[in-house]
């Protein structure tokens, strides 16, 4: 993995937090903001891994019933009709 540099600006509460989580962790701030980061808005997928899954997985489900009726066989009870 690739690291840059990159410098940011934390309220003294925010800095204390990490300061602290660190400690009991023994983990860097810089891990903890980058595991902030991934929970939050998750990671940066890889399009050509994607592109090859669903290639792989294309198909996969043999049937002449559409998805709708597949679901509506799935559910019980008359909720929806």
């Amino acid at each position: 993995m690739s690291l840059k540099r990159t410098q940011i600006s934390l309220s003294d509460d925010d800095r204390r937090m990490l300061d602290a989580v660190a400690t009991r962790t023994g983990l860097s701030m810089s891990s903890l903001i980058r595991q902030a980061i991934h929970s939050t808005y998750g990671h940066v997928d890889d399009e050509d891994a994607t592109r090859r899954a669903l290639a792989a997985t294309f198909g996969a489900v043999t049937s002449d019933i559409s998805g709708e009726q597949l679901v509506d066989g799935i559910r019980s009870g008359r909720r929806l009709t």
